[in-house]
């Protein structure tokens, strides 16, 4: 099995904000094992969507959900410090209306 880093973003997450309803976007990083590059991307974005759902009520309509979009995969050793340290991150902002 190899070590796989993946950053992923998030968007359009309707989330319960301080005083209503918000769409919300997140990055993040997943440190995961894989025997291939696919399956360390499905497992990155599996364990990301259990975390975001853990983290906070997610009110999308099933007809408009949210989306992960892999940025970045890179091989690594899992044992480094800065991997560990990054491999469960996930940071959230506040999602710019489009104009």
């Amino acid at each position: 099995m190899t070590s796989y880093l993946v950053r992923m973003s998030g968007r359009n997450v309707l989330v319960n904000s301080d005083s209503s309803p918000k769409k919300r976007r997140f990055s993040a990083t997943r440190l995961v094992e894989a025997g291939n590059l696919e399956e360390a991307q499905t497992l990155a974005v599996e364990r990301t969507q259990k975390a975001v759902q853990l983290e906070v009520d997610i009110l999308n309509d099933p007809s408009d959900p949210p989306s992960i979009k892999i940025e970045r995969v890179d091989e690594v050793r899992a044992s480094t410090f800065d991997t560990q340290r990054r491999s469960a991150s996930i940071y959230w902002h506040e999602e710019k209306p489009e104009a």
